[in-house]
This record gives structure tokens, sequence and C-alpha cells, in this order.
């Protein structure tokens, strides 16, 4: 699937070395991005490791036009266990 990606247009940073040490950064749900704000909300979890949140932050800011801020957090259900989406607590919702 990468190869398949690297023929596309865009550039693809391949993060894959994470799933073998364990640590994953899930695309659907791990990061909520506050536009208005330029903030990016991650709830970490088994789902979203720190170090390939950083990574992945760092590179999508050096692509921005303006850099978005980092609001991590460690979030939990009331029996101790991990929101394991940062969606499934929260969502932005503007006027624009």
């Amino acid at each position: 699937m990468i190869e398949d990606l690297k023929n596309g247009d865009g550039e693809v940073i391949d993060m894959t070395d994470y799933v073998k040490k364990e640590k994953y950064l899930e695309g659907t749900g791990a990061l909520v991005f506050d536009m208005a704000n330029l903030k990016i909300y991650a709830n970490v979890s088994g789902r979203c490791a720190d170090e390939p949140l950083h990574e992945f932050v760092e590179n999508f800011n050096s692509k921005s036009k303006k850099p978005f801020k980092l609001v991590k957090f460690d979030a939990k259900n009331p029996d101790g266990t991990s929101i394991y989406h940062t969606n499934l607590m929260m969502s932005i919702v503007g006027d624009h």
C-alpha cells in the first residue's frame, strides 16, 4: 500500500516503523483539528501514542502555512480505561 501511495502526486511520510514498536497513531478519530484556532487535540491512548503523534505534528507543521499547537491530554472512562479516540469525546463545531 505504501508503494501505491508513493506513486501519487503527494509526499508520503512512512511511519510504519512505529507499528513494530506497538506505538500507533490511528488516522480515524485519534486527532481532532480545530482549524479556527490552529490546534490539534489528541487524547493519548493505545491508539494515539506519544512518539508518532509528535512526529506527525512536526511533519504536518513543516508543510502548513501556519503551525498548529498540539493539545495533548489523557482522558479516561469512569472505570479508568483510556478513551481510545479523541473524537469519541469531543468535536469542534464552528459557525463559518
